[in-house]
């Protein structure tokens, strides 16, 4: 399951920039 969305989402989660979830 290759998703945009889940890749934009990890990619997120890795940047020490908007931590959302958590």
């Amino acid at each position: 399951m290759n998703n945009p969305l889940s890749l934009m989402q990890m990619i997120t989660s890795m940047l020490p920039s908007n931590n959302k979830t958590g």
